[in-house]
């Protein structure tokens, strides 16, 4: 009988315990690698912030593939059980419940990772807002999500949860790396908080320069037009241009080549301060098509479009079946997993081994490996000596490489000559791109024409001293250069590719970004009440491969550790946000509880209550109360409530300044607002490395050459 190859995680032992959903949710990610993890229950979990339906599934997902010890356990053994599980466990995954549990996190840190998750981290204060719709309404998520001018709205899934579980299991593999490799077993001090507001580097620059508030665009963007959903005579479309020759095709498309020359319309910067005349020009047309010839005409002059979609069609749709998104298990829809690997396939998610015998469950476990000796010194970040090489623009994969350099990884960026658009992204600090700093801080930059044979030799020069190639072009335009994923793989052996892409390496290779993978994803459908289509405030389709891919390439490194192989991850925009909304399946129902909006004299609330009982607490005129004394009120009554923060209001935040969650990058004068990677390590943190460069700043230093002139004016 043959053994089974070695998954991502094999060997590793993880105990979770508790009802936080991001929690459980990091444990069944780890499972997917390939994790053995136990699961210990004192009854059946509780998720209070789900409906009734969402909180079943939510139980069904956090039992999942794990080694479940349920209740009951007798009293006077619990802490006898616990105390043996933890001895076994190389990881721990725990939402600290009182005073013991904290001081057991602080203790057995030094022994075994150890991974906190709260609301606001460990330092946090008691007395904050809790749950994830406070958590939106504290972080960002509701002052960005909303029509124009109108009220904030809610995201109907856990968003903020389900993002903070990416994140954790992220740490967890990070310090997984230091503990195996130096011996250093650390504590993982995760905070939802930190991590949402890490969705909103897109942001952080626009508060630097003096736009408070007005971030809420319905399905619009701040920074680019024609970028909103559009009316058609059936329904609605979902159009994303981003460029300035995308502009030029929307034209054509709807027969206004009379205003390509108009001065108002002719960059980025201009349509946006223009973006009610350019959508109102953009509808005038919609409105007389249909949404399928509409979508037709878009997607044939290639500009960015999608269909929006309800959760119900998007589970029958055929995207669904090709990325195998969605399986059936007794007539029921179950998500898929987004980890696409080429050589070591996610473990498909079984059903629980519940009721658990805690002898059986040992014997089961085996004895703990033998601990690495700690390396003298000072621990190295998680990544140090290793080299990614980055190609692509704009959120998904940039972000991704960011976040692996703040990991510790030499990341290379390969610029077209002339660099990438987005640094030359408003606003502007000095010759630096604010948008552009967030996303690629810390990296080395290369120009190289991959369609020029000597360019291309270049490139996979320096592919053989890589461990990493990390892409987000279109589908197959490396392929046609013959330097995609496959043949780099058959080069290099070692190699891990990841490739982000909207819908897949082997999907369409139409442009996705963000809104549109929202709209076919069905996320849009889940946003506020369903009215008129929304996005989530943030790009949380770029947001989520990018957080998403150093998770699975760490893995993939380790998978290389065990067998000498590398491979090729397949990384979809599209995975990550179908697996966001599954909590609303099947039906698309929001798998949150609603909370009521409150206007206040100076902005809004949401409370967990009833219009009738807030008016019993609250007066027939609520709006004369501010948010502090609304949510005071409430308080006082035991109701759940929180203000909705403005953006501005976001990041001066307590938690911003206690965590340092916002560094100033650049010279004093002219410094830059970064928001920092959500990966709290706490003996090994992130950091940003240098703040940026010209393009090709580093091409004597990577290839022995002088840099060429090829560059534009700003950086």
């Amino acid at each position: 009988m043959t053994s089974q190859p070695p998954s991502c995680l094999s060997g590793v032992v993880v105990l979770e315990r508790g009802d936080r959903l991001a929690t459980a949710l990091c444990g069944a990610l780890l499972t997917e690698l390939g994790a053995t993890v136990v699961r210990l229950e004192h009854g059946a979990p509780r998720f209070p912030d789900l409906t009734a339906a969402a909180a079943e599934r939510a139980v069904a997902i956090a039992r999942a593939g794990k080694i479940c010890l349920a209740s009951p356990i007798p009293h006077e053994h619990t802490g006898e059980a616990w105390a043996r599980l933890v001895a076994r466990a190389d990881v721990v995954l725990l939402t600290p419940a009182d005073p013991d549990d904290r001081r057991f996190v602080e203790e057995q840190s030094a022994e075994r990772i150890v991974c906190s998750v709260t609301d606001y981290g460990l330092d946090a204060a008691d007395d904050a807002a809790t749950g994830e719709l406070a958590l939106q309404a504290q972080g960002g998520i509701m002052a960005a999500t909303g029509a124009f001018g109108g009220p904030p709205e809610a995201v109907g899934i856990p968003v903020v949860e389900m993002m903070t579980a990416i994140n954790a299991a992220t740490a967890v593999l990070a310090a997984l790396r230091v503990f195996e490799r130096q011996g250093r077993p650390q504590l993982l001090d995760m905070a939802a908080f930190d991590g949402e507001l890490a969705l909103f580097p897109t942001f952080v620059s626009s508060i630097a320069t003096g736009k408070a508030s007005g971030y809420r665009l319905g399905a619009g963007h701040h920074l680019c037009a024609p970028w909103n959903a559009y009316r058609t005579r059936d329904g609605w479309i979902q159009l994303c241009s981003a460029s300035d020759d995308e502009w030029q095709r929307v034209l054509q498309v709807i027969g206004r080549g009379d205003v390509a020359q108009d001065e108002r319309f002719k960059d980025v910067a201009g349509r946006v301060a223009h973006v009610l005349e350019v959508d109102l020009m953009v509808e005038e047309w919609t409105r007389r098509s249909s949404s399928a010839a509409a979508h037709a005409a878009f997607a044939g002059a290639g500009v960015p479009v999608g269909a929006i979609r309800t959760i119900p069609d998007l589970i029958m749709d055929s995207e669904m079946a090709r990325r195998e998104m969605v399986r059936w298990e007794a007539g029921a829809p179950v998500v898929g997993s987004i980890f696409k690997f080429s050589r070591c396939p996610a473990v498909a998610r079984a059903a629980a081994l519940q009721d658990q015998d805690l002898e059986t469950v040992l014997r089961r476990l085996g004895p703990r490996s033998a601990r690495v000796a700690a390396a003298p010194g000072q621990a190295d970040r998680p990544l140090a000596g290793i080299r990614v090489i980055e190609i692509g623009p704009y959120t998904a994969g940039p972000l991704g490489g960011r976040y692996l350099s703040d990991l510790g990884a030499e990341v290379i960026k390969i610029e077209s000559p002339g660099g990438e658009i987005s640094r030359q992204w408003t606003p502007q600090f000095g010759d630096w791109g604010g948008l552009f700093v967030n996303l690629n801080i810390g990296k080395k930059f290369l120009s190289l024409d991959l369609k020029k044979d000597a360019d291309r030799e270049a490139f996979l020069a320096l592919a053989r001293s890589a461990d990493v190639v990390l892409e987000n072009l279109k589908p197959g335009a490396l392929d046609r250069l013959g330097i995609g994923p496959r043949a780099l793989s058959s080069l290099m052996p070692r190699l891990v590719v990841c490739s982000v892409s909207g819908f897949g390496a082997d999907g369409p290779a139409r442009p996705a970004l963000d809104t549109v993978v929202q709209a076919e994803a069905g996320l849009m459908s889940l946003v506020g009440g369903g009215e008129l289509p929304h996005r989530v405030g943030t790009s949380i389709a770029d947001q989520g491969a990018a957080h998403a891919a150093p998770l699975a390439i760490i893995a993939a490194l380790r998978h290389r550790d065990l067998t000498g192989d590398g491979q090729i991850i397949d990384l979809a925009m599209y995975d990550v946000v179908v697996w966001l909304t599954q909590l609303s399946w099947p039906d698309g129902r929001a798998a949150l509880r609603p909370w009521q909006h409150l206007a206040a004299s100076d902005g809004w609330c949401f409370a967990d209550a009833s219009k009738d009982m807030i008016g019993s607490i609250c007066g027939p005129t609520p709006s004369r109360l501010t948010r502090a004394e609304l949510v005071q009120r409430l308080r006082r009554n035991r109701i759940a409530g929180a203000s909705v923060l403005e953006m501005n209001e976001v990041f001066t935040h307590d938690a911003v300044a206690r965590r340092a969650l916002v560094c100033a990058a650049g010279p004093p004068g002219a410094a830059i607002p970064v928001t920092r990677a959500p990966h709290r390590l706490c003996l090994t943190p992130p950091r940003n490395g240098r703040l940026c460069a010209p393009p090709n700043a580093d091409r004597r230093e990577l290839l022995g050459e002088n840099a060429d002139t090829d560059q534009p004016a700003k950086s």
